[in-house]
């Protein structure tokens, strides 16, 4: 008997989880980034991360950055409807581009909100008063975000790893190129991760009575899968932040003289992947339904002939 997966439990806990991730968000936007913490957390990482953009490498730290922009963000959007329609997963079809204009709009909404002038933050000069949260971190987080939810459960695992890899270069490229601070990043993925919650909330209230039942020869995707790559975006930050350095030290020499800073990329790149790692342990309702119903049929018990599926799968 394959495991039944409440439908209405997951809800609560999604439900649950919107709200630890709205509170985080708060938090950071009004009793981290306004203090002297913040500016301590956005003058270092800047200060280590602005080397990077020199005249030879400004070009590729722009091409990472246009991965969040508005026209990027509309081919994403038709994409993800066209997967979602050839699924069959017509809730998605519906709610994706919803998801993505509402997180974008209510971003910009929230930078005019919180803006103003930041004197305290080196080099604050480069950046504009309406910083907070980055709007191209949010867009990048929603689209990896709901690629994974309408990805197939076999190719999660991968579509996981690139839409963090795809998030975490527009952010590092924001922050490398001037155009924002580092917490704007952090909030762009904690905004872009509230909107995709939501809308799963949504999707399940939507089908509560329902539940999903997930077969047994369909093994979940687990967090640890993912350690190997969070591992390799980790060392990549530490090694390009060394390069900016070109001291004899190398990567030791880096951490010590830019603690900070390696801890800011590390928790952006630790944030990236459990966002993405959560999202893709979610069950996949509409395909573990079609697989149970199929497997059902092909195995009668005791020679009865095969009825219709139970537990709401038809």
């Amino acid at each position: 008997m394959p495991p039944v997966v409440d439908r209405s439990l997951l809800q609560h806990r999604l439900t649950r989880a919107l709200w630890v991730l709205l509170a985080v968000f708060l938090v950071l936007g009004l009793a981290i980034r306004p203090t002297a913490l913040g500016d301590t957390i956005d003058g270092r990482t800047l200060s280590a991360l602005r080397p990077l953009d020199t005249p030879d490498t400004n070009a590729g730290w722009v091409a990472l950055t246009k991965v969040g922009s508005p026209a990027a963000y509309l081919q994403f959007c038709l994409a993800l409807m066209l997967a979602a329609a050839v699924r069959r997963r017509w809730r998605w079809v519906l709610l994706a581009p919803l998801t993505m204009l509402a997180s974008e709009l209510t971003a910009q909404g929230i930078k005019q909100l919180t803006a103003g002038p930041r004197p305290g933050v080196a080099m604050s000069s480069l950046i504009g008063d309406a910083a907070w949260p980055s709007g191209h971190s949010t867009a990048a987080m929603t689209v990896a975000l709901l690629a994974v939810l309408i990805a197939p459960r076999r190719l999660r695992p991968l579509i996981a790893v690139l839409g963090a890899f795809g998030a975490l270069g527009v952010g590092f490229g924001m922050v490398t190129v001037g155009a924002h601070y580092p917490t704007d990043i952090f909030g762009g993925y904690l905004w872009g991760a509230v909107w995709v919650t939501l809308a799963t909330v949504v999707v399940l209230e939507w089908q509560r009575r329902r539940p999903v039942v997930r077969p047994p020869d369909l093994a979940p995707v687990r967090r640890r899968h993912l350690a190997g790559p969070a591992l390799l975006l980790v060392l990549g930050a530490l090694t390009a932040v060394s390069l900016a350095q070109r001291d004899a030290d190398g990567v030791v020499g880096t951490v010590r003289d830019h603690t900070v800073a390696v801890v800011v990329l590390g928790g952006l790149v630790a944030l990236a992947l459990t966002l993405v790692a959560l999202t893709a342990s979610l069950p996949d309702a509409r395909e573990d339904r079609r697989r149970t119903r199929l497997g059902r049929r092909r195995r009668p018990v005791d020679g009865a002939a095969p009825g219709p599926p139970a537990d709401g799968a038809g």
